[in-house]
C-alpha cells in the first residue's frame, strides 16, 4: 500500500535577522514560500560535491522544484528605492537580500528548518 503526507506541499515561515545600522543592531524580517522538500538529501549531496558551500546552496536556494519565493515584509523593510520608498518583497528584493555576508547560509537554515519535523515540549 503506498502512503503520502496529509500535509500542504507547501511550507510558508519567516526569516528573521539583524544587521549593523552603524552602532546599532537592527531587526528586519520577511516571509518566504517553498514547496515541502528532502533538506537531507542535499545535505548527503553536499559532501560529494567539489563546488563551494555557496555556489551549492545558490543552487538548491534557485532550484525550481524548491520554488521559494519572497512572499513579504514582516514589519519595516530592509530595502528602498532611490526615492526612498519600501521596495516590494519578490525575487529582485530577495536577489538583493542574498548580497549581504551570511544572508545565504541564514535562509539555507530557515528553510531547513520550515521543512523539518519539530519536538513539542511536555511530550
Amino acid at each position: 500500500m503506498a502512503y503520502k503526507l496529509v500535509i500542504s506541499p507547501l511550507v510558508e515561515f519567516p526569516v528573521r535577522f539583524s544587521v549593523k545600522d552603524g552602532a546599532k543592531d537592527r531587526t528586519f524580517a520577511f516571509k518566504m514560500r517553498c514547496q515541502r522538500t528532502d533538506v537531507e538529501a542535499f545535505r548527503r549531496s553536499m559532501q560529494e560535491s567539489s563546488e563551494t558551500l555557496g555556489d551549492l546552496l545558490r543552487g538548491f536556494l534557485a532550484s525550481p522544484a524548491l520554488g521559494l519565493q519572497m512572499v513579504e515584509w514582516v514589519g519595516e523593510p530592509l530595502l528602498a528605492d532611490e526615492a526612498g520608498n519600501p521596495a516590494p518583497a519578490g525575487a529582485e528584493a530577495f536577489a538583493h537580500l542574498l548580497t549581504l555576508d551570511g544572508m545565504l547560509q541564514h535562509v539555507f537554515a530557515a528553510v531547513a528548518d520550515a521543512n523539518s519535523a519539530k519536538g513539542k515540549l511536555g511530550n
